[in-house]
């Protein structure tokens, strides 16, 4: 393209542009806007330009049929603990995570309710009926909750 110049004006210009970067073969400044029409819903983190970053919290809402469902398994694992025989402060901490998650049932409480079920069934007595009936009702609540397909 330099050489085809050689002799005009546009010469000039394109030694200039070489040279140090600043001149403008096309006279002024460039300016290029970007426009984005996005039509209908977005689900999702969208970006353009950068990182698309998507935060918050989620909120898990049970129907009330379940919240039903999942509170009475939870008073059935409430009246066995009570009959069960093993450690006291085991027994209070498994009452306290089973009344947690029946007064707020949400997946975080309930699978801890869960977890502690299954470790009072391991420590009862095989044969006891209270650590039997603990390990189906641990069952129904996941089951019940999602957390258990």
């Amino acid at each position: 393209m330099e050489a085809n110049a050689a002799g005009t004006e546009l010469y000039p210009k394109l030694r200039k542009i070489e040279y140090d970067g600043t001149g403008d073969l096309f006279g002024g400044t460039m300016v290029v806007n970007k426009t984005y029409n996005i039509s209908g819903g977005i689900q999702g983190p969208v970006s353009f330009e950068g990182d698309a970053d998507n935060t918050g919290s989620i909120n898990v809402h049970y129907n009330p049929q379940t919240v039903e469902l999942i509170q009475r398994e939870l008073s059935r694992a409430e009246r066995e603990l009570q009959a069960v025989g093993i450690d006291p402060a085991v027994k209070d901490e498994a009452l306290r995570e089973v009344l947690a998650a029946k007064a707020d049932p949400d997946p975080s409480k309930i699978d801890k309710a869960i977890k502690v079920l299954e470790k009072v069934e391991g420590i009862a007595s095989k044969s006891s009926k209270a650590a039997g009936a603990l390990a189906g009702i641990g069952t129904a609540i996941g089951k019940a909750a999602g957390l258990i397909p």
